[in-house]
């Protein structure tokens, strides 16, 4: 379901760093893990994929992530104005491009038909930005 503006259900943090994840949404995978998608503010903000397990992973002197239990409620256009990078990993890339193929909007081989694609992804992910 598309939504211009989610709310963020659930706030991660690392007390001993700046870094935040807001989520937007979530899905419990076969094996128990949680895989999430949202705003990851760290070095730049931007949008993307990440498990409860990459979270639970991340030591640093003995703290741990934590989840924000006193997290308000706010929706993700409260970051508008600020840059967001929004970054495509290979794998998530090749999958968006065999989709595209599959469906005729691109061919094997064919990199214009690649970047128009990418173009058009690039365009779409800004639009629901700034939404």
């Amino acid at each position: 379901e598309a939504v211009s503006n989610p709310k963020i259900i659930v706030k991660f943090f690392h007390p001993l760093s700046s870094w935040t994840w807001f989520v937007v949404e979530g899905d419990k995978q076969e094996d128990g893990d949680w895989l999430f998608f949202g705003l990851v503010d760290g070095f730049e903000k931007e949008l993307g994929y990440f498990t409860l397990k990459q979270l639970e992973e991340v030591e640093v002197k003995g703290l741990k992530i934590e989840r924000d239990m006193y997290f308000g409620e706010h929706r993700i256009n409260e970051f508008r104005g600020t840059k967001i990078e929004i970054t495509i990993q290979a794998k998530e890339w090749n999958q968006l491009l065999a989709i595209a193929k599959e469906s005729g909007e691109a061919k094997e081989g064919e990199k214009d038909n690649e970047k128009l694609i990418k173009d058009e992804v690039e365009k779409a992910i800004e639009a629901y930005i700034k939404r």
